[in-house]
C-alpha cells in the first residue's frame, strides 16, 4: 500500500469517528435525550450564540472534523517525506561507498596477477596503498553506521573541538598544525561522529601532501578553511576530476583523490556547503556553516 493511501486512511479514520459522534449527538438530540447533545452544545456555545441548533452543531463537528483531517494529512505527509529523503540519502551514500571500494579491489586484483610472474616491490607498495584506501572507506562506513541517525546533533565549540582532536589524534604532528580563530566562541550544530571523520581526512591529506608538511586552519565568517602549500595550482577542470567518484590519473592519484570525494559526500549528507580551490600554490578546502543545504 502506498504511503499516500496510508495517510488518507489515517485521516479518514479520524473524520469518520468525528462524523459518527456528530450523528449520535444529532440522534439523541432528536429523541429528546439531550445529555450528549448538551455536551456538544456547551462546546460550541460561544461560537453560535444562544440559538445553537442541532444542525449547527452537526455542521460545526463536520467542519472541525475536516480541519482535523487536513492537519493529520499534512503532518503525516511531512513525516513520510522526511523518511523518504533520509532513505534516499542513505541509498546514495551506500552506493557511493560501494563504488569507491570497487576501484582499490580492482587494482589489487590486477597487481596480484602481475606478481604471479615475479616479485615487484613497486607493485607491493601500490597494493598496500590501495588496501589503506579500502580501510579508509570501511572506517567511514563504520562511522556512518555508528551515527545512523544524522538528525541527532550536538552543539560543538569549533576551536575547542579542533584543539582537543588534534592533541588526541595528531599529537606527534601538532607543531605543524596552526589554528587561527577570527570567530571566537563559534559553535556549530553537527553530528560529531561524522564531523570527526571529515576533520581527520582533511588533516591527514593536508599533512601528507603539503609541500612543507604544514597545515593552516582558519575559522572566520562562519567558515572553517583548511590551507596547505602545493607544488603547482590545480586548474578548475583538475579540481572537478579530483573530487569525482573513482577518478584516477598519474597527477591526481597522488593528491587528494579519494579523501576529498568522501568528504564532499559526507558534507552534502550533513547539509554543508564545501568549496575546494587552489591559488598562489596553495590548496584550500572551505566548509561554510552559515547556510544549510537541503539534506
Amino acid at each position: 500500500m502506498k504511503r499516500e493511501q496510508i495517510l488518507a486512511l489515517k485521516a479518514t479514520f479520524f473524520i469518520v469517528i468525528a462524523i459518527i459522534i456528530s450523528c449520535f449527538s444529532l440522534f439523541f438530540g432528536i429523541l429528546g435525550d439531550n445529555s450528549i447533545f448538551d455536551f456538544f452544545k456547551d462546546i460550541f456555545y460561544g461560537i453560535f450564540s444562544n440559538k445553537l441548533t442541532t444542525l449547527s452543531a452537526f455542521l460545526s463537528i463536520l467542519i472541525i472534523s475536516f480541519i482535523i483531517y487536513l492537519i493529520v494529512y499534512y503532518f503525516g505527509k511531512k513525516h513520510f517525506e522526511k523518511i523518504d529523503n533520509y532513505n534516499k540519502n542513505l541509498k546514495d551514500y551506500n552506493h557511493y561507498l560501494a563504488h569507491e571500494l570497487k576501484t582499490p579491489i580492482s587494482v589489487i586484483f590486477s597487481n596480484l596477477e602481475v606478481l604471479k610472474y615475479g616479485f615487484d616491490e613497486k607493485i607491493v607498495k601500490k597494493s598496500q596503498e590501495e588496501l589503506k584506501n579500502m580501510i579508509n572507506i570501511i572506517d567511514v562506513l563504520l562511522s556512518f553506521s555508528e551515527s545512523l541517525n544524522i538528525s541527532e546533533r550536538d552543539d560543538i565549540n569549533l576551536e575547542n573541538f579542533l584543539k582537543s582532536y588534534i592533541n588526541s589524534y595528531f599529537s606527534d604532528q601538532k607543531n605543524n598544525i596552526f589554528i587561527e580563530n577570527r570567530e571566537f566562541n563559534f559553535y556549530i550544530e553537527t553530528n560529531e561522529i561524522l564531523f570527526k571523520r571529515i576533520v581527520r581526512n582533511l588533516i591527514e591529506n593536508a599533512l601528507k601532501y603539503s609541500k612543507d608538511k604544514k597545515l593552516f586552519i582558519k575559522i572566520e565568517n562562519k567558515k572553517i578553511i583548511f590551507e596547505n602549500k602545493i607544488e603547482k595550482d590545480y586548474t578548475e577542470e583538475e579540481i572537478q576530476k579530483l573530487i569525482s567518484k573513482g577518478y584516477r590519473s598519474e597527477k591526481i592519484k597522488n593528491g587528494y583523490g579519494l579523501g576529498l570525494s568522501l568528504i564532499k559526500e559526507i558534507l552534502r549528507f550533513l547539509g554543508y556547503h564545501c568549496q575546494i580551490y587552489s591559488k598562489e600554490n596553495k590548496f584550500f578546502v572551505e566548509i561554510d556553516f552559515g547556510e544549510k543545504l537541503e539534506s
